[in-house]
């Protein structure tokens, strides 16, 4: 939340209310702003998984052949349960544990930046 402050002293030296909130009040939020969507982008990251257990319907095509990830609506939790669904070894043991090594790291990394932009525009640091 930004100050009232700001916004009456931006009104008290002559700025019109569009002026205010372009010049003052939105950069002031927009750490906050960029915070809370990096945030929300990570939960739904994180919350896929549950989604797709909960009963999640995707197609497959006819031929049966494994998942592209340049094809349309294909994400990596979608690919990690297709990786643990398959009979071969490999693909449940390792390809697998490497998708789900990347998005944790994607999470660990989406985090660490709304943790970093908090804290370098915070009042108090």
């Amino acid at each position: 939340a930004v100050p009232r402050e700001i916004r009456d002293g931006g009104l008290a030296l002559g700025g019109t209310p569009l002026q205010v909130a372009a010049r003052q009040t939105l950069p002031a939020a927009i750490p906050a702003i960029m915070t809370g969507m990096i945030l929300s982008l990570s939960r739904a990251i994180g919350e896929t998984a549950p989604i797709l257990v909960a009963g999640a319907v995707f197609s497959r095509r006819a031929d049966n052949e494994p998942w592209n990830l340049n094809e349309a609506y294909t994400a990596i939790p979608i690919q990690i349960f297709d990786f643990v669904k398959r009979p071969q070894a490999e693909f449940q043991v390792e390809v697998a544990s490497a998708a789900i090594l990347v998005l944790m790291v994607l999470l660990l990394i989406m985090n660490s930046a709304a943790i970093i932009i908090r804290n370098r525009y915070s009042r108090n640091g």
